[in-house]
């Protein structure tokens, strides 16, 4: 299930620059179904009041112009928890249609 996540009130800040998504089995890198390559993008999410917390967020396609310390806006934005039962792990993946770089400066 994706949670949609309501931005309108959140600030991001790239913390590095994107990475690509190697698939865990083949080692290759990770597609979407439209063939475009993975990358996770690490952001500093910020709310007022709320304090900051860093985030981990994939998107289909290499964001451009996402460098450390820049102001992105996000497009799409929403969770999606995740079990291994194996592992015994659990989390919480956020995914986005779309990230990048707030012209407007605001975030």
């Amino acid at each position: 299930m994706n949670l949609p996540i309501d931005t309108d009130k959140v600030r991001f800040l790239v913390s590095r620059p994107p990475q690509p998504v190697m698939d865990w089995n083949s080692g290759q890198a990770a597609l979407s179904p439209e063939g475009l390559c993975y990358f996770h993008v690490e952001l500093v999410a910020m709310a007022d009041g709320s304090g900051a917390e860093v985030i981990r967020v994939r998107v289909a396609g290499e964001p451009r112009g996402l460098s450390p310390h820049a102001l992105v806006k996000i497009t799409g934005l929403r969770a999606r928890p995740w079990v291994n039962q194996e592992r015994r792990t659990s989390g919480i993946a956020y995914l986005a249609d779309r990230i990048e770089v707030d012209a407007t400066g605001r975030g």
